[in-house]
């Protein structure tokens, strides 16, 4: 009975603190901290949200330049880095200083060398402009308090054809429709270029106009 005991009282801590972290997260856009990062690592995840679906939808192939925006503890990173072979490369822009680490960790133990972990926030970090072929945020917009001005830094840092993309969960505390995503992709000068999905789980591609292309 102690065992049980000690054992509900340990989950009931668990799941208080999970509820807060969501109401937290919610009112002041909080990114996911790195305290709770095990759920990312968790087979829960990959049920949910399958990596080769996410990694498909986005147009993901070798010798891509690659943008990624909060890769968390970079669940993500490592299998897009490997997709684009020695002939592409991957930056990892990524806000909290202790994800970073771990996406690091990943990144020297996955004996990858083609990925580059970057801290900033995406809003002021420098962004190379018209450099990337592809950029991408899963479940990481809504965490963003100004996402207009990061989108906009976001088109700008693709090349002219880039693709900016999005993935959101319904479920996940920052969850963003995609009548809003596309209204403001449209705002910073990206079209709608592919979406896949439902409305539970989506990935949305925008991209940035050619020269001389109509918007």
């Amino acid at each position: 009975m102690k065992v049980l005991r000690i054992g509900f009282t340990m989950s009931g801590v668990v799941l208080g603190g999970l509820l807060a972290w969501r109401y937290a997260a919610r009112r002041w856009r909080l990114p996911c901290p790195a305290t709770i990062g095990w759920i990312l690592e968790s087979g829960l995840r990959e049920w949910a949200t399958p990596t080769p679906i996410i990694l498909a939808r986005m147009g993901v192939r070798p010798g891509l330049r690659v943008l990624e925006v909060g890769p968390g503890i970079g669940y993500l990173t490592v299998p897009v880095a490997r997709r684009l072979g020695s002939t592409g490369d991957l930056v990892a822009l990524e806000l909290q200083p202790a994800m970073a680490r771990r996406t690091q960790a990943r990144v020297v133990a996955a004996g990858l060398t083609n990925v580059a972990v970057r801290g900033g926030d995406v809003t002021t970090a420098q962004l190379e402009p018209a450099t990337y072929d592809l950029a991408f945020l899963v479940t990481v917009l809504g965490e963003i308090p100004d996402q207009d001005r990061a989108l906009a830094r976001l088109a700008t840092s693709l090349k002219p054809g880039g693709i900016l993309s999005i993935t959101e969960v319904f479920g996940d505390p920052h969850y963003q429709r995609y009548a809003a995503v596309a209204r403001r992709c449209r705002a910073a000068g990206l079209v709608p270029a592919g979406r896949a999905g439902s409305w539970r789980f989506y990935t949305a591609n925008f991209q940035r106009a050619v020269s001389g292309a109509r918007l």
